[in-house]
């Protein structure tokens, strides 16, 4: 449906149509469709100024149709007029043009390309925002020059009205400014005019005689000048506004933008409200006539004004520039800026118009978001109170068709949605209606959410009738519980947007049902199962493979299992500890199995073995950061203290030995096969990637000087404690020596060794 409401509806005194609503609303709407229709596309031919300090330059704009919707030609500018200051002549340039324009916002982009003909001087090329004004045919549009203090801003109209517009435009910014003795005369007249004015004022607060005889005098001088020129006159009966009437008119800055510091604020971003005060509507409502209507003399008269009352007009100074300079903020950026403004004001009324009359239809949204766009880059521009008007008539059009439209939306979505993605689009509709729903109604949104959640349990209902068919070919015991676990993992992956609505509550609930008989047939066969686990982990993979799914620590089957389950552990962890120790070891121990050697029984003629040889040398290498893993294995400190590794002494051999009474302990000679490796994780390690590198190297280096020592022997002393047999040293030092010092430190004690075998 096409957005309405380009055309607001005429007052009942305008038109004898008006008696009825029906009718009215029947002209609208073919009005609109006139407009829309006139309005399709910006494709032409377009002339037109835009102003860049210091010069106001010519604009010739083609546009065609492209592929896609889009738009392309190019863009030429050239000077107006010939440069009159000190600065070089503006060069001419073209350049290739591509972008879109929107129908129902009335808004373009148009993007830079490739140079036609290059100018010989530098130039940046960016792109175009703007919008068309379709009450006067004319387009309003923005160089985006992203960190410009001001605005360079473009008017176009019809090629074949472009030069008299172009010429016009040039005529006020740069008029010729009064000269010979009519100019002399107007200007002693207008500062006669204003002394004359003074004493009037004084004579009216002071009441003094004597002002009276000044007044005449005054009077007469002026009287006696000669009568103006044509040149000079300007609008009949036109006087010189005064000082209190310029702040009347200035003032409305103030209005405007009241945290705005006049005296503080740089003068670039005063000029951006300031160039408001010269609209054609406002300007002559202060002084009987536009901006561009007045003459070179008038406008030297209105910088007569700013100079004989510098005092009261010392903050609006800066407005004195338009009518006597042509820089920066001066005539030719006044002029191009009131037809800017005369442009983008007739398009913010047209599209207020269209917001106002806009009928509900599943795009209207879309079309407010455009308005809403092409405004945020066009007014801008024009006063603060024009922006706040167009937002409040923005957010009245939204909040007005938000119900209406939600409802298109809601009946559109119900009647499309099918399968998995039509479930999905259901469950999440007030995110992608995120924006309706912020200006919809409490009752509205209600409404709708009744309307969807009841579609959204019929299809969940159709959607889940084959899983829940499914449920009764899962079979039993064991295999039925795995198989379960399948169809559970599936359903949930699958409904997980939707696991509060009742079809899919209701379909676990029925799953639940079936799955507690299933757990209860399967009791012995997964009990079996963990009987046969050899270590914690491998309990816990029985038990994470067959209790997957939610509930099912709630069923009376899986408490006895977990109950077992934890029975095992314990008996694996008392297994994997008493392995740890020799069958020597485990005789000492009081009470039976607890880990702890009561020496009082401890037989000292008992020579340590090869297995206690290793494991004390395990128990020393992992003495306090370390961890054993194993009989055979343990998680020790890395060379220098400086990460982890693990060490494997998967054989030790037995050489001499010696008993040391006062010492109650064994000085034994000992061969030892070591490997070590890097755990799966570690904190230095895993920092980063080169870091495991050469960890690697290192071990890989340690390893063959491992294999090369294997067969020399050591010399340690070896003793029993309460935890088992340890090297005394290697407790002494706590975890800051590994078995590779412990080997080098052996070959350094080679004397050591030859003196204990010459004895």
């Amino acid at each position: 449906m096409s957005k309405d409401g380009f055309l607001m509806a005429a007052p009942d005194s305008r038109s004898a149509l008006a008696a009825t609503s029906l009718v009215i609303a029947l002209l609208a709407s073919l009005a609109l469709a006139d407009r829309l229709s006139a309005a399709s596309s910006i494709a032409g031919s377009w002339k037109g100024v835009y102003y860049t300090y210091p010069n106001v330059l010519k604009v010739e704009l083609t546009l065609a149709p492209a592929a896609n919707d889009t738009l392309g030609g190019t863009l030429k500018f050239s000077p107006s007029t010939e440069q009159r200051s000190g600065f070089n002549q503006p060069a001419t340039g073209t350049y290739n043009v591509s972008g879109r324009y929107d129908p129902e916002s009335r808004s373009f982009t148009l993007k830079p390309g490739s140079w036609v003909e290059r100018p010989a001087m530098p130039s940046g090329l960016v792109p175009i925002d703007g919008v068309y004004d379709a009450t006067d045919n004319r387009l309003a549009g923005v160089f985006m020059f992203p960190s410009a203090p001001n605005p360079e801003l473009l008017v176009l109209v019809p090629a074949d009205s472009g030069d008299a517009f172009v010429a016009g435009i040039v005529r006020s910014a740069f008029p010729p400014k009064p000269t010979g003795r009519a100019a002399n005369v107007d200007r002693q007249r207008v500062q006669y005019q204003q002394q004359l004015d003074r004493m009037k004022a004084l004579r009216e607060s002071q009441a003094n005689p004597a002002y009276d005889r000044v007044i005449e005098t005054m009077q007469k001088r002026i009287d006696a000048l000669p009568p103006p020129t044509e040149d000079t006159a300007g609008a009949p009966g036109w006087t010189p506004p005064g000082a209190d009437q310029i702040v009347t008119w200035a003032s409305r800055i103030k209005q405007e933008a009241p945290t705005m510091n006049l005296g503080s604020t740089v003068m670039e971003k005063i000029y951006l409200p300031a160039r408001n005060l010269f609209a054609d509507d406002f300007f002559k409502a202060q002084f009987g006539a536009t901006f561009e209507e007045l003459s070179p003399a008038q406008r030297h008269a209105f910088s007569t004004v700013f100079t004989q009352n510098g005092r009261q007009l010392q903050e609006y100074n800066f407005l004195m520039r338009p009518f006597g300079l042509t820089g920066d903020f001066g005539a030719p950026d006044i002029t191009v800026s009131i037809h800017w403004q005369q442009a983008a004001r007739a398009w913010d009324a047209d599209v207020t118009a269209a917001m106002a009359a806009m009928t509900a239809s599943a795009d209207s949204f879309t079309f407010l978001s455009a308005d809403e766009g092409a405004a945020r880059t066009t007014l801008v521009y024009l006063w603060p109170s024009e922006r706040k008007q167009f937002a409040e008539g923005l957010a009245t059009a939204r909040t007005r068709l938000a119900g209406p439209v939600l409802k298109i939306h809601a009946d559109a979505l119900i009647a499309s949605a099918a399968g998995d993605s039509g479930a999905h689009q259901l469950a999440g509709w007030q995110a992608s209606e995120k924006e309706i729903l912020a200006h919809a109604s409490p009752s509205d949104r209600a409404e709708t959410q009744i309307r969807i959640d009841a579609r959204l349990d019929a299809l969940l209902t159709e959607l889940l009738a084959a899983p829940l068919r499914a449920l009764a070919t899962l079979g039993h015991g064991a295999p039925a519980v795995l198989a379960g676990n399948a169809w559970y993992r599936q359903v949930t992956q699958r409904f997980d947007f939707a696991k509060t609505r009742q079809p899919v509550a209701e379909a676990l609930r029925e799953f639940r049902s079936i799955r507690d008989r299933s757990l209860a047939e399967a009791r012995s066969a997964i009990l079996a199962e963990i009987d046969a686990a050899p270590d914690e982990e491998a309990v816990k993979g029985v038990m994470s493979r067959y209790l997957a799914c939610t509930g099912d620590e709630d069923s009376p089957a899986a408490s006895a299992i977990n109950q077992h389950a934890g029975q095992r552990v314990v008996a694996v962890k008392k297994e994997e500890m008493l392995a740890r120790f020799s069958d020597y070891e485990k005789s000492l121990m009081s009470p039976p199995g607890s880990g702890y050697l009561d020496l009082s029984r401890e037989d000292v003629r008992h020579i340590p073995q090869p297995d206690e040889l290793r494991l004390a040398l395990l128990r020393g290498m992992s003495f306090g950061t370390g961890q054993m893993l194993g009989p055979h294995k343990a998680k020790v400190s890395a060379l220098f203290g400086a990460g982890s590794m693990i060490v494997t002494i998967s054989d030790t051999r037995k050489g001499r030995y010696v008993f040391i009474p006062e010492r109650h302990s064994w000085m034994v000679l000992y061969q030892v096969d070591m490997h070590f490796s890097l755990p799966d994780h570690d904190a230095l390690w895993d920092v980063n990637p080169d870091f495991r590198r050469g960890a690697q190297l290192a071990i890989d280096a340690t390893n063959a000087t491992s294999a090369l020592l294997s067969n020399e022997d050591n010399i340690e002393e070896f003793k029993l404690y309460p935890d088992g047999w340890g090297v005394p040293d290697l407790r002494e030092q706590g975890a800051g020596k590994v078995g590779l010092e412990v080997m080098i430190r052996g070959m350094m004690d080679q004397d050591k060794v030859r003196q204990f075998k010459a004895h």
